[in-house]
């Protein structure tokens, strides 16, 4: 089963407005709204913090913290069907691991480093995440469809996840689900300039290297800044945005900068790998020109 969008020149087109998990693209909605948060005051995104450095180290995946989804107890337990644990537990998890290095002195994708920003951002405001997502990013663009969701009830009602039974509390940051049209619509709004301002833009741009191709995955050049995923997909040149995989789907939102008219597309697909969601956004793309 797969859904897709694609936004260009102002134009949409979408296979069908059915929503679907963002999964990891919740990052990028996560990173926008600190932003913005810290653009009105309310943080410090590089104010020392007790684990990570800071949360703008947490961001970029560089404060050291261990990645509560490589436990094999997560698995295990995730297998079961079994309740989440508290966020106070799997922080406490991860904490028993030995870190991969000190904040700022490597790079380590970590899903427990968003859950720290995301408790970091709800003691700042005093709100949900929830709704400092709506105030921050989908009501500033008119994301109507999109929300967070914390119950299988609510998740179950997205046809890629129906039937799973997956309780949405098992990632800690949040996840996100939206039709394709929407998540395209943000990480369009977002590249385009329509969220941040210039100088936020340009700090979550700022990309950390990450080296060339990954096998299976349409990426020849890659690179994280804060909370998205950047590089360069071969002939059609660099890309901006986030894929994003559980257990049973995937995503891939992008906008491709260098095809002669800037595109973005989302791909929402059945399966636990996110190269052949990516692959599929390059060539809708790329034929679309």
């Amino acid at each position: 089963m797969t859904h897709w969008a694609i936004i260009q020149a102002g134009k949409q087109a979408s296979s069908d407005v059915d929503a679907a998990p963002w999964w990891s693209l919740t990052k990028t909605a996560i990173a926008v709204a600190a932003l913005r948060l810290a653009r009105d005051g309310l943080i410090d995104l590089d104010a020392p913090i007790t684990r990570g450095g800071s949360l703008r180290m947490l961001l970029l995946h560089q404060g050291g913290v261990a990645n509560y989804t490589a436990l094999p107890a997560y698995a295990e337990a995730v297998g079961r069907g079994d309740v989440p644990w508290s966020m106070q537990d799997m922080l406490a998890r991860t904490q028993k691991v030995k870190p991969p290095f000190q904040p700022n002195m490597g790079w380590a994708y970590s899903n427990s480093g968003y859950a720290i920003v995301r408790c970091a951002l709800e003691a700042a405001t005093n709100q949900t995440l929830a709704e400092i997502l709506f105030r921050y990013v989908f009501d500033p663009i008119g994301l109507r469809e999109t929300k967070l969701v914390s119950s299988v009830r609510e998740l179950d009602v997205c046809p890629l996840a129906a039937g799973q039974n997956y309780d949405p509390k098992w990632v800690y940051h949040g996840l996100v689900v939206g039709p394709p049209q929407e998540a395209a619509l943000f990480v369009h709004a977002l590249m385009v300039g329509d969220i941040l301002e210039p100088l936020d833009f340009k700090s979550m741009m700022t990309i950390h290297d990450l080296g060339g191709a990954i096998q299976g995955r349409p990426f020849t050049k890659c690179g994280y800044g804060l909370g998205v995923m950047a590089g360069e997909m071969g002939a059609a040149g660099r890309v901006f945005g986030h894929s994003g995989v559980g257990p049973f789907s995937v995503s891939a939102t992008y906008y491709f900068a260098d095809l002669s008219t800037p595109t973005t597309v989302c791909v929402y697909k059945t399966g636990c790998y996110e190269g052949p969601a990516e692959q599929q956004a390059l060539e809708i793309a790329v034929n679309s020109q």
